[in-house]
């Protein structure tokens, strides 16, 4: 009867489904020839990708992910293209956020070789006056400059005032969030403590270059980041960039633009 019991369970879990897009066997045979990760409880790919220098696309399309979730246990291939940066030991992941100390010391500036910036420019700091106007890159550039899943600092023109972000998704122009709370805090403070639609030049600062562009300051659509009081995305336009909606260039983001770009 005994021996019948343990028949049942080990049947049982022998067919346990997993939910559609996780697999936790079907990096096993690649463990020994690319670098992995165990998952642990609380990890998600966004956090993941920031502590391997790569980005939550590259993790997907190298474990064969249909989806963002992923079960603790499970084991991730780190794409090769990677730079893997450990945290210290004493030092969770959620204790390194960009604009801390201990993030200071535990990641200093690093661009991946796919692209992603792990660091940019402490959150909070000001203007110099080499860093008051950017370039007019065409959209189509900064898409591939500023991928999906990547961070960079942006920062006011009028207020001089920079933030953490972290990009998203998006076609026509990037959506994105701010990527810590106390990134969320300083966006607000620059909208005088209030959301709004109303367009703002600021300097996208990514890979050593300025990029002129426009953001509005109202959460809206979804989000990946659930612990940085911003309740949703961003639109962040540049030269020729077009809404989601209507497909077209949109004129106030446009004269911001330029106005980032000191025209």
């Amino acid at each position: 009867m005994v021996k019948k019991a343990i028949l049942v369970i080990s049947l049982g879990l022998l067919f346990t489904v997993l939910p559609t897009g996780v697999s936790l066997s079907s990096n096993a045979s690649a463990a020994a020839t690319q670098p992995t990760y165990i998952a642990v409880k609380g990890d998600n790919l966004y956090r993941i990708a920031i502590r391997f220098g790569t980005t939550v696309e590259k993790l997907k399309n190298a474990n064969n992910l249909e989806s963002d979730l992923i079960l603790a246990g499970q084991v991730l291939i780190i794409p090769d293209d990677s730079i893997p940066t450990p945290s210290p030991p004493s030092l969770s992941l959620q204790a390194v956020v960009a604009g801390s100390k201990l993030f200071t010391r535990a990641y200093p500036p690093t661009v991946s070789r796919g692209g992603t910036v792990r660091r940019e420019i402490p959150s909070g700091t000001t203007a110099s006056a080499s860093e008051t106007t950017g370039q007019l890159v065409d959209w189509q550039t900064v898409n591939s400059l500023f991928p999906k899943g990547g961070t960079a600092t942006l920062q006011d023109v009028d207020t001089g005032l920079r933030f953490q972000i972290y990009r998203l998704f998006g076609t026509n122009h990037a959506d994105c969030e701010p990527l810590t709370a106390t990134d969320t805090a300083i966006m607000k403070k620059i909208y005088g403590g209030h959301w709004s639609w109303n367009r703002r030049a600021v300097l996208l600062l990514i890979n050593g270059q300025v990029i002129a562009a426009s953001m509005n300051g109202m959460p809206h659509g979804s989000e990946e980041i659930m612990d940085n009081n911003f309740p949703g995305q961003f639109c962040l336009h540049f030269l020729n960039s077009r809404t989601h909606g209507t497909n077209r260039v949109d004129p106030d983001h446009q004269a911001m633009v330029r106005k980032a770009a000191g025209l």
